[in-house]
């Protein structure tokens, strides 16, 4: 995302997503190892570019690369004036020193090792982090940043006691990966694609159904919601108890649930007005997507009546 040679608007969209990141959990910032990568692997394709070129290539990249750590630190400055404010320092850690214990990391507790942890709790953003393995034909120094980048993330994450964010529904913390996962996802779907159009649906069907009956157990408090109290039961109980599997309270938790009482109230002024707003918001978020990545819909096909054909053979 940082071009060597030109300035791109990449760089503006890095500085917005870092700052925005940061914004969001601070801890994030480990993660900004793989654009540090980049730029730095761009800089040694600088260094290698014709003496002519060189002076103009390693000027322009370091220019996209400030413009994107100017713009992050806009994006993150009002948290650090609110912590100057506050704690009398604009970088600091806000729960205090004691927040994380690096000796004593529970990396494979959170990952692995309990029924709260990422592989039991919430099996897809596991499988798709797994899933970026699949990257490594297409660019093994870009899956070497991201998993880099997990590493870190993943292991200073782990040294915090409340690893599993007291008792959330699921590792608040890692929600931050869902991007990368859905890659992960993607590239897995495709390969399953291959062996069956129908892999990529069911195993995706088995993932959502998953976590929706999670919601309902918890909901008839049927498994225990804090971690600390889940982490004594036996694993298996996750998987084999009665109630694993209580259907017969689907009907009940989606017609009480928020979006089921809204469409009650249709056609209300309030609601109306909440409506317009969601689908104006979701047609900018669409069309930003889309124009970001260089989406381009397809031409339309020439109808048969208009291509026209020589009633000559060619000589």
């Amino acid at each position: 995302f940082l071009d060597p040679l030109a300035f791109r608007p990449d760089s503006v969209l890095v500085g917005l997503a870092a700052g925005a990141m940061l914004q969001t959990y601070w801890v994030s910032g480990l993660t900004l190892v793989l654009p540090v990568l980049t730029f730095g692997r761009l800089l040694m394709a600088a260094l290698s570019v014709p003496a002519s070129q060189r002076v103009a290539a390693i000027r322009q990249l370091i220019i996209n690369g400030a413009a994107a750590a100017i713009i992050a630190l806009l994006v993150f400055s009002p948290q650090m004036l609110a912590w100057q404010i506050i704690y009398g320092s604009a970088i600091t850690i806000p729960q205090g020193n004691s927040f994380t214990k690096p000796g004593a990391s529970q990396l494979l507790t959170m990952l692995v090792g309990q029924p709260y942890g990422l592989l039991l709790w919430t099996p897809a953003l596991f499988v798709g982090i797994c899933g970026l393995l699949l990257l490594w034909r297409r660019s093994a120094w870009q899956t070497g940043g991201l998993f880099l980048a997990l590493a870190l993330y993943f292991w200073y994450n782990s040294t915090i006691p409340d690893w599993h964010g007291s008792g959330g529904f699921g590792l608040r913390r890692l929600t931050l990966l869902a991007p990368w996962c859905a890659i992960g996802l993607g590239l897995l779907y495709e390969r399953l694609r291959r062996i069956h159009t129908a892999l990529p649906v069911v195993i995706a069907a088995l993932f959502s159904g998953w976590i929706f009956m999670l919601i309902v157990r918890l909901d008839n408090n049927l498994i225990p919601f804090r971690a600390e109290v889940l982490e004594q039961r036996p694993v298996i109980e996750l998987f084999l108890s009665r109630n694993a599997l209580p259907l017969w309270d689907v009907p009940t938790l989606l017609g009480g649930g928020f979006f089921a009482e809204q469409l009650r109230k249709v056609g209300t002024p309030y609601l109306a007005s909440q409506l317009a707003a969601l689908i104006l918001v979701i047609a900018l978020a669409s069309w930003a997507v889309l124009r970001v990545v260089g989406f381009k819909p397809a031409p339309a096909p020439v109808p048969r009546a208009q291509i026209s054909h020589s009633p000559h053979p060619p000589a």
